[in-house]
C-alpha cells in the first residue's frame, strides 16, 4: 500500500510540473491570450513583459521541481 502511494504521489507531482510548464511555456509566447484566460488582458508592452517575467520565474519554479523528482529528492535528508 505504501508503495503504491509513493507511486502515485510521484505521477501526480510529475503532471502537475507538466501542466504548470505547459500554462508557462504558453504565456512566455502569447502573453495577451494567457493573461485574458487569467483575468485581465494585457494592453501594452510593459503589462506583456511583466507577464513574461512572471511566467518565467514559474518555470524556474518548474525546473527546480523537475530537477528534485529526478534526483529522487522528494523527503529531507536525516542529520
Amino acid at each position: 500500500m505504501k508503495r503504491s502511494l509513493d507511486i502515485a504521489a510521484v505521477a501526480l507531482a510529475a503532471l502537475l510540473l507538466l501542466g504548470f510548464a505547459a500554462l508557462s511555456l504558453r504565456g512566455l509566447f502569447v502573453p495577451e491570450q494567457a493573461s485574458a484566460r487569467f483575468g485581465m488582458p494585457v494592453a501594452d508592452a510593459a503589462g506583456a513583459l511583466f507577464y513574461r517575467v512572471y511566467l518565467s520565474r514559474n518555470l524556474v519554479i518548474v525546473i527546480t521541481g523537475a530537477i528534485f523528482l529526478l534526483t529522487r529528492q522528494w523527503t529531507p535528508p536525516f542529520w
